[in-house]
């Protein structure tokens, strides 16, 4: 072969290379484009939520019982931010609420995740007017939700079980592991 012919086979295979590339190089940023572009999880709202409470037990003067909140809608979404506690009086009125640490989780639907609440005794305290007297009915308020949703432990509320609202009324970190 004579250089000339080299240097044009030598051209060819350059630039059927630089072709070879250039579609691997788009293809690779499209790929990493499809990654970026997930669909994003939309954010928990009261309407698609259900909360309880699930047993009371008692302890060293405090009392507590586990909240259960549950997806009731039919994608995942996605708590985050605090949510809210407030315990009600027999009237529905609230006596005073409680924010859990920032909580940053997803839920699928039907899946429940857990939180434990403290009560203390109100006996511990000196000061009656330190505590309010309540039923165990509380209102949940979702991260960034107004809406409230109403929990309560059935087996309580037909014993008239009561609760008081005293210093201390914790609403502890959301696991997907029931305490």
């Amino acid at each position: 072969m004579t250089s000339p012919t080299l240097r044009v086979i030598a051209l060819t295979a350059l630039g059927g290379c630089a072709l070879l590339l250039a579609g691997c190089s788009k293809k690779t940023v499209d790929e990493t484009a499809n990654i970026n572009k997930a669909p994003k999880i939309a954010v928990c709202t009261s309407a698609g939520l259900t909360a309880s409470l699930n047993g009371i037990t008692g302890t060293a003067g405090t009392y507590y019982t586990t909240l259960t909140v549950t997806n009731t809608g039919t994608s995942s979404c996605v708590l985050k931010g605090k949510a809210k506690l407030a315990l009600l009086n027999a009237n529905a009125e609230e006596l005073g609420n409680v924010s859990s640490p920032d909580t940053n989780m997803t839920l699928t639907p039907g899946e429940p995740i857990y939180a434990s609440v403290a009560f203390p005794d109100a006996s511990n305290y000196a000061d009656t007017n330190a505590c309010k007297s309540g039923g165990v009915i509380v209102n949940f308020y979702a991260p960034g939700q107004s809406a409230p949703i109403q929990a309560y432990d059935t087996r309580t509320v037909k014993a008239n079980w009561a609760v008081h609202a005293c210093p201390g009324f914790a609403l502890n970190a959301f696991s997907t592991v029931k305490p």
